[in-house]
């Protein structure tokens, strides 16, 4: 049923574009994180490539009900921004990532291949000229290496949350990526974003492209404050809540504000409960990209969701996850969980041991 949704909400003026069709194919999806992006051990050596990930993984993956992985990379595996104009990838990225196509498309999975780097690469494709230039380049060269692949298979990501924060600023160089692509192939689906984190108000503010064969990301943690509670990164505030309940309520959130010490935390907690986060709730914050998706005529994808484990408390997450991923669906917006083995997870066990999560997996409708 969400195939025929995500089409029946392609422009009734035109005919369904390639991408319109690739992503009601896509399935449920999956991010892979912290393989060959956001490494927690600090290199990607093939120390750390081979065993963090392997073919049981991707067989897993499939055998669990998705449809696509995006697969996160680091874009200094390829081209360190450092060095001015690319005039060639570097070999071992390159060897890397072919490994890992032929091990995830051999599994039977779609990939999308994100660019998913560190803030000082992002900050360095759109802080000048200069740094677009050499982006629209680097990104001429990556998709000359995956060409091809089948373009019903993989799909390019060009940037994962640019963190830049002028909308139309993010637009050009953004436009610019897009050209590069298209001087290498003309077939494969790209996938754009908004600026900033690409999230549902910066896919809001962005106007789309005129090449048709774009797919358009948002990624959706609403409730944030139940999605990151404990996280340490990102607001300040969220390390100090844990075990927030979802659906919430004024009664259920206030037995945990005496415990909350940081001031501006125990009042996001309030204001969470006050709000009474529900399926409703939830459902409603994809309003905006709903209507963004009827104005324009173009596909959408969620290309993250999810909720961190270690601070919440199970069935509440389970409850979240569930209302996210069904009112996706009834939107006919494709989408992938983040993430695979983080923190997010939906495997438990370690590299070469990992076992499904039955009850996340659940929740997500697999």
């Amino acid at each position: 049923m969400a195939v025929f949704a995500l089409l029946a909400a392609a422009s009734v003026m035109a005919q369904p574009s390639p991408a319109d069709l690739r992503a009601a194919r896509l399935g449920p999806g999956i991010n892979i994180s912290h393989w060959m992006a956001q490494t927690m051990v600090g290199h990607y050596d093939p120390s750390h490539l081979d065993a963090y990930f392997q073919q049981s993984d991707a067989d897993l993956i499939a055998r669990m009900g998705f449809g696509h992985v995006r697969l996160t990379l680091e874009g200094s595996l390829f081209w360190k921004p450092e060095t001015g104009m690319p005039s060639k990838l570097e070999a071992y990225g390159v060897e890397r990532l072919n490994k890992a196509l032929d091990m995830l498309l051999g599994s039977g999975l779609k990939v999308i291949v994100d660019i998913h780097p560190t803030s000082e690469f992002k900050r360095h494709t759109w802080s000048t000229r200069e740094g677009a230039q050499q982006f629209a380049k680097f990104w001429n060269l990556l998709a000359h290496e995956v060409k091809a692949r089948s373009a019903d298979d993989v799909i390019l990501e060009v940037l994962n949350e640019p963190e830049c924060p002028d909308a139309e600023q993010w637009r050009n160089v953004q436009a610019a990526a897009i050209i590069g692509i298209r001087q290498a192939t003309k077939d494969h689906t790209i996938i754009a974003t908004g600026h900033n984190w690409g999230g549902i108000g910066d896919l809001a503010a962005l106007r789309p492209y005129q090449d048709r064969n774009i797919i358009y990301s948002f990624h959706n943690y609403e409730p944030f404050i139940f999605t990151h509670q404990g996280a340490t990164w990102g607001w300040e505030a969220t390390k100090f809540l844990k075990n927030l309940p979802y659906p919430s309520s004024p009664e259920s959130v206030e037995p945990l504000l005496a415990g909350i010490e940081n001031e501006e935390a125990r009042n996001a907690a309030r204001d969470y409960g006050a709000r009474s986060w529900g399926p409703v709730e939830v459902a409603a914050v994809l309003q905006p990209v709903v209507e963004w998706r009827a104005k324009h005529g173009r596909p959408i994808y969620c290309g993250e969701f999810g909720s961190y484990r270690p601070f919440t408390e199970p069935d509440s997450r389970l409850r979240l996850l569930r209302d996210t991923s069904t009112a996706m669906t009834a939107q006919g917006i494709p989408w992938a969980m983040w993430d695979y083995a983080g923190g997010f997870g939906i495997v438990e066990g370690s590299p070469g041991a990992r076992k499904p999560d039955f009850a996340t997996a659940g929740a997500i409708g697999l």
